[in-house]
């Protein structure tokens, strides 16, 4: 039977709105799938234990992942762990602090001098408060000691989430990842809204050799 031309054309119109529909849908289906964004994180120093605690708590977005490639062509927002000691420590209002500890300088136990200039911390050994130890002594920072306000010398630890120069704040990525952050910083406000309590224990008395406790 000789299908006229009417009939040829409504068979190619129906062929070709097929492959349309057809193009439609696989469209549809690939755009249902989002590939993981890529997550660079920078540690520095003795850092990755910070990244582990936090990253138990604060578990990444979903469809984020830590690169493989940190140094690749392509620009990612980063996480940045950094450890500060004295006199280089860095506030930084938008990074998070993660934890701090008081550093005090030390002498030998004989040494006249009970506090020193805070210009010149390095001329001595700094150590923790746990870490003093006879035949050492700690001293003071122009007469302000650990817990004192304006004391001068800690270690610090601060977390920070950097952007790509350019990133716009308004992406998907840039609101989810700055979400996330910001749960962070809530932990940490809360957990270093109460200064640490230093209890100092004070003695007076004579020296009296060849005598006991009980005399």
């Amino acid at each position: 039977m000789k299908q006229t031309p009417l009939k040829t054309l409504s068979i190619r119109t129906k062929l070709i709105a097929g492959s349309i529909l057809i193009l439609i849908l696989a469209g549809a289906v690939s755009g249902c799938y989002k590939a993981p964004e890529k997550f660079l994180i920078n540690l520095q120093g003795n850092s990755q234990n910070y990244w582990e605690t936090i990253s138990k708590e604060f578990p990444l977005p979903e469809n984020f992942s830590i690169s493989s490639n940190p140094y690749g062509e392509e620009l990612l927002p980063e996480i940045r762990i950094n450890h500060y000691l004295p006199p280089k420590i860095i506030i930084d209002e938008e990074s998070i602090l993660l934890n701090y500890e008081y550093l005090i300088p030390v002498t030998d136990f004989w040494n006249p001098v009970n506090s020193i200039p805070r210009e010149n911390p390095d001329n001595y050994k700094l150590v923790t408060m746990k870490q003093i130890s006879l035949p050492e002594k700690g001293l003071a920072v122009e007469g302000l000691y650990p817990g004192d306000s304006g004391y001068p010398l800690y270690e610090a630890t601060r977390i920070s989430l950097v952007f790509p120069e350019g990133s716009n704040s308004g992406n998907t990525e840039y609101v989810i990842l700055t979400e996330w952050f910001n749960n962070i910083r809530k932990r940490y406000k809360e957990k270093h809204s109460v200064s640490p309590q230093i209890s100092w224990i004070n003695g007076v008395g004579d020296l009296m050799l060849q005598r006991g406790v009980e005399d």
